[in-house]
């Protein structure tokens, strides 16, 4: 099973960005700035109640930093234990037909947050889905 799960996967996503909750950007910035990533522009996305920075490089993977906006923030309940913490891997669908449901039949898993427009990445939709024993996975649909 997990070879032909393999197979899908090569074939139907690539690796697009890892995002990281963060209570401030101060520090964060400053890391990635001294490794040469390109700092984007603060967005706000008040679907999410989160205001994001993409970072990123030509040596190495984009970054998203995710900070939340209110406490209604699923951002916040991370944040909790930690001020900063990796907590989600984005992948995006290289097919425009890709079916997550299909590619995920054989895990346990739930979707936190069905496709939706996409603030940062425009003309594009993302879902966010919660895989046991795997961690949270965000896909970028076109």
């Amino acid at each position: 099973m997990q070879n032909k799960n393999k197979k899908i996967f090569n074939q139907e996503l690539n690796f697009h960005h890892y995002g990281i909750a963060v209570k401030s950007y101060k520090n964060v910035l400053k890391f990635y700035k001294n490794l040469n990533y390109t700092i984007g522009k603060k967005i706000i996305d008040k679907n999410q109640n989160v205001e994001l920075i993409l970072c990123t490089s030509k040596k190495y993977p984009t970054v998203e930093l995710v900070k939340p906006t209110s406490k209604n923030s699923p951002i916040s309940r991370i944040l909790k234990e930690q001020d900063t913490t990796i907590y989600h891997v984005c992948y995006e669908a290289k097919n425009k037909n890709f079916n997550i449901s299909k590619f995920l039949k054989n895990f346990n898993y739930v979707c936190v947050s069905e496709p939706k427009p996409n603030v940062i990445f425009k003309k594009k939709y993302t879902g966010f889905y919660y895989i046991k024993d795997t961690g949270l996975i965000e896909i970028l649909y076109n």
